[in-house]
């Protein structure tokens, strides 16, 4: 207990010196808390959808399309459960601004495939009995304060109809999830009724989804799939729905690589910082350190002093970062998901957090501490 009393009294020293070192180094890790979950997501598909679905695209280009026929052709291989399509949709509810995933999809084979989505069996039976029938996440209709028996219109940015006017949907139910991790916003609507009512490109789908009876399979199931369409006009790339979406985001850059990139190069000049405030802090004390020996207190008991003081600090800094991150992913969150579904500061990246705080620590405090380690009595109390 004593030896905590001397690091906070140490600490007291210059307040305010600690005081911006503890800000700086939690705005280093509010930014930790907030990129890490992200950078996991897209260097190893933490959070997204498993390998018991496979995604079916176009091979060369993701704005090509494939004939709906394909899917009677998918459905008869082995080792597929079931089948279904989606088509991204691309439109804009009132203003240009307000932007969500949408998608036409075939509706009972769709729910089959997703048993994660739960709904109402009320809302199950509309959903597969009307025709202008959506559905819609929790996440989508808290923000756009959507309710059950709301008409929607959405302005389409492609996809016109043959009236040329916009679309609208009857909203029939709220998606739940029974984990906010999968919880991906979306609106489905029946391709049945958007393709009906299309002006162009009738009879044809942006992806093809299957279920996978035996996961281990997905595999050889992939080039079973993609052998059937070979040196057609309608080639195909399969892919597990992990990989589709991890692809898919790495078209806009390597995700992973810029948020790793960021968060090192925030550290280092942290660490920087920091060791460069530790460092003429303890200048600033050698004298009182020559004190301590001659009280008694061994060198290796002041390096540790010294260390503690330094730990203290970027630990300090770590639980007011992390709160706020954890703060601001919610705040976020709130505002509408993306299409890998919440950010969440997991205990992992909090644990990770603390590991890395202390070894920050660890390393800001070396050179001061051996320097007051091996600081003369005699030559530091000349200071004085």
């Amino acid at each position: 207990m004593k030896y905590l009393w001397l690091i906070f009294s140490g600490l007291r020293r210059n307040t305010i010196r600690v005081v911006l070192t503890v800000l700086s180094i939690s705005v280093a890790f509010t930014l930790y808390g907030l990129l890490r979950p992200v950078g996991l997501v897209f260097d190893s598909g933490a959070n997204l959808p498993g390998n018991n679905r496979l995604v079916v695209s176009p091979k060369h280009s993701l704005s090509d399309m494939l004939p709906v026929g394909h899917v009677s052709q998918i459905r008869q291989l082995e080792g597929v459960t079931s089948v279904t399509t989606q088509t991204w949709f691309a439109g804009t509810y009132k203003d240009p601004e307000n932007t969500f995933a949408q998608y036409a999809v075939t509706p009972e084979e769709y729910l089959e495939l997703y048993p994660e989505l739960l709904l109402t069996e009320k809302e199950k039976k509309d959903f597969l009995n009307i025709r202008t029938a959506a559905l819609v996440s929790r996440s989508i209709a808290e923000e756009f304060e959507f309710r059950v028996g709301d008409k929607i219109p959405l302005i389409p940015s492609i996809w016109m109809n043959r009236d040329f006017r916009h679309w609208e949907f009857d909203l029939v139910g709220i998606i739940e999830t029974d984990d906010e991790t999968i919880d991906a916003p979306r609106f489905l609507f029946r391709f049945d009724y958007f393709d009906e009512y299309r002006a162009f490109a009738n009879g044809l789908v942006g992806n093809i989804i299957l279920g996978v009876e035996e996961p281990e399979q997905s595999a050889a199931l992939i080039r079973r799939v993609d052998a059937l369409f070979a040196n057609s006009p309608n080639e195909t790339e399969t892919s597990s729905e992990r990989d589709y979406f991890l692809n898919f985001a790495r078209q806009l850059g390597d995700i992973g690589l810029i948020v790793n990139s960021v968060l090192t190069a925030v550290f280092f000049t942290i660490l920087l910082l920091t060791a460069n405030t530790m460092s003429q802090a303890i200048r600033d004390r050698i004298p009182e350190m020559a004190i301590l020996k001659t009280l008694g207190y061994r060198d290796w008991t002041i390096l540790l002093l010294v260390f503690g003081e330094s730990v203290t600090i970027t630990v300090l800094g770590t639980v007011i970062g992390i709160v706020v991150a954890i703060c601001l992913s919610i705040y976020i969150s709130g505002l509408g998901a993306n299409q890998f579904g919440p950010i969440r500061v997991t205990q992992d990246v909090v644990a990770s957090a603390f590991m890395v705080a202390v070894l920050m620590g660890v390393i800001v405090g070396l050179q001061p501490a051996l320097q007051a380690k091996r600081a003369s009595i005699v030559d530091s109390l000349r200071r004085t």
